[in-house]
């Protein structure tokens, strides 16, 4: 989960979870470390309903659905995502309002409500670079980015 070091050490991820304020984005961000694998088949997975899980973990360990081992992943999960308020996974999301729910992968653009009907909204922007050793192609790339996206 990224909450120790390998030496038992806790990390700033720990402390971040032990502060009210940002809890929820450490437990979220604490799943999405221990359970790569379920994110990579739901980028959402700490709103999918208990069915919805199961199906997945199913689908990603191969365990059949009544295994004692699956069900205690899916447990430890749930433990996890037990911390994590709606709407405030991420320290860097935005407040929207009047937005329903919505997930579109293709777009990248996720939003989520909140428990006090504020929308949390979120670009995934995926830039794919060309392979080369051309300093000068790549500085023309992140120049155009600067200029045209982050404006």
């Amino acid at each position: 989960m990224g909450f120790l070091t390998s030496d038992g050490v806790p990390t700033e991820l720990y402390a971040k979870f032990r502060t009210d304020g940002g809890r929820s984005s450490a437990a979220t961000q604490g799943l999405r470390a221990a359970f790569q694998e379920i994110f990579k088949r739901s980028e959402w997975a700490h709103t999918v309903d208990d069915a919805k899980l199961r199906d997945i973990v199913v689908e990603v360990t191969g365990l059949g659905p009544s295994d004692h081992i699956l069900k205690a992943i899916i447990a430890t999960f749930k433990a996890i995502r037990s911390f994590v308020v709606p709407g405030l996974e991420r320290d860097d999301a935005v407040p929207i309002t009047g937005v329903e729910e919505v997930e579109n992968a293709s777009t990248g653009v996720g939003v989520a409500p909140s428990s006090n009907g504020d929308i949390r909204l979120a670009y995934n922007i995926n830039i794919v670079l060309p392979e080369t050793s051309d300093l000068k192609v790549l500085n023309a790339i992140f120049r155009s980015i600067r200029e045209n996206l982050m404006r």
